[in-house]
């Protein structure tokens, strides 16, 4: 096993946005009680510092925003992601990146009860 295929746990209090831009693939998806527009049916996401690109199964590609935010109560980061016809939040409950940065696996969890997991590349 390589140094390029272990994965460490990154720091959420101290992880910055930057880690964040890419084009991620989704992996796992976990429904939750009510669906989340757009978002359950999720393929691909590409975050930007500008945008976010999101394609689906059931849907033409999507561009909106994204910011990274602070909860003072959670101590954790979360994206406050705009769509042209949704509002959402996704708190980010875990992030690791190989010792290069080339290889990355970002955890969302929504409101919903949807859980998504993502790789880069």
């Amino acid at each position: 096993m390589s140094d390029s295929d272990l994965l460490y746990d990154v720091n959420l209090q101290q992880m910055p946005a930057e880690y964040l831009q890419a084009r991620w693939r989704v992996e796992q998806q976990r429904s939750g009680a009510t669906p989340e527009t757009g978002w359950s049916d999720a393929t691909d996401l590409e975050l930007s510092s500008h945008a976010l690109h999101l394609q689906g199964k059931t849907f033409p590609s999507l561009t909106g925003s994204w910011t990274i935010e602070r909860s003072s109560l959670l101590s954790q980061p979360y994206l406050a992601l705009e769509l042209p016809s949704s509002q959402t939040q996704a708190l980010i409950t875990r992030f690791r990146r190989s010792p290069d940065g080339k290889r990355r696996q970002l955890r969302l969890y929504f409101r919903s009860g949807l859980e998504i997991e993502l790789n880069h590349p």
